[in-house]
């Protein structure tokens, strides 16, 4: 089963028992993964792990980016010489809503 990403605030969605560390651990490395693609300018594998419908929340209060068209045309200026941004993590939280099938992290 492919993991992609789902930003989004839960408020409300009853929380299953922690994670066992291996599902931690492959959603650390999508995580990982997809701010790697940012930070090297590549398009294909930034945005391959977003939903269609996905939403990219930027750091200042006004950014809402919907995946097409307006996350999809901004990167394709802002990584075309091979960079991008970078994030590094120094702590995240996951949690797993039962079944198991949507995550969720800060």
């Amino acid at each position: 089963m492919a993991i992609r990403l789902l930003l989004f605030l839960a408020l409300l969605t009853p929380v299953s028992e922690p994670a066992p560390e291996t599902e931690i651990d492959a959603i650390g490395e999508v995580l990982d993964d997809f701010h790697d693609a940012a930070a090297h300018g590549d398009k294909a594998r930034f945005l391959g792990h977003m939903t269609d419908d996905a939403v990219f929340m930027g750091t200042d209060e006004w950014e809402r980016w919907p995946k097409y068209p307006e996350l999809t045309d901004y990167v394709s200026g802002r990584f075309q010489n091979g960079s991008g941004w970078s994030y590094r993590s120094v702590e995240r939280h996951v949690q797993i809503a039962e079944p198991g099938e949507i995550a969720w992290f800060d």
